[in-house]
């Protein structure tokens, strides 16, 4: 009986050691930072997704990724959307992990529709700091130089100050949702990549 209580009183602790009891200075705050990917969408002229794979001129193939001396291809899709949207992670601290290039559905959280499909490189840590990151994507004969800035500092209060920059062939991109992360490009064989302004 005495150990059973013992166990009882040492799981309490735990799971109230970052309770709101503790004062603002020496409370410990759990922060997850979102993993930086590179997400790219890509889309002819007329509009029309060429990474849907249902189509028969899909682009899927033809894309590789350039990063640290390793070329990447294009993997399954790793999530699976439905009519509730990106199906939920099973644990509440989300760990970065590094994947290479997968597809993916997005997902429009503000309408709970699906948007274009995507391929995405990553996932890096949101919270290492590194001056200068880049990939190359390859399409064909074609390619651009895809890259981010990322400075996370910890300050006094709860939360990071983070200062993070997207940039293509050597260019800030200053615009959403390029500076967010997503590239959204229109492609042709003979004209190749060219970044699109609105999205």
């Amino acid at each position: 009986m005495k150990k059973a209580l013992l166990s009882c009183v040492l799981t309490a602790a735990l799971f109230t050691a970052c309770s709101q009891d503790n004062t603002e200075d020496d409370r410990l705050v759990c922060v997850d930072i979102t993993p930086i990917c590179f997400y790219i969408e890509v889309s002819d002229p007329a509009g029309n997704d060429l990474l849907d794979e249902s189509r028969p001129d899909n682009l899927l193939d033809a894309i590789t990724v350039s990063y640290d001396e390793t070329d990447y291809t294009v993997q399954e899709r790793l999530y699976y959307y439905g009519d509730d949207g990106l199906e939920s992670r099973s644990t509440r601290t989300y760990i970065p992990t590094f994947i290479g290039l997968w597809s993916q559905l997005s997902w429009n959280y503000a309408t709970n529709t699906a948007g274009n499909y995507q391929v995405v490189f990553g996932e890096f840590a949101g919270e290492e700091s590194v001056a200068h990151r880049e990939i190359t994507l390859h399409i064909g004969s074609h390619e651009a130089t895809l890259a981010y800035s990322n400075s996370c500092k910890w300050t006094a209060g709860d939360f990071p100050d983070i200062d993070r920059h997207f940039y293509l062939n050597g260019q800030e991109l200053t615009d959403r949702p390029a500076n967010l992360g997503l590239y959204a490009f229109t492609y042709t064989p003979t004209d190749g990549l060219q970044l699109q302004t609105a999205h």
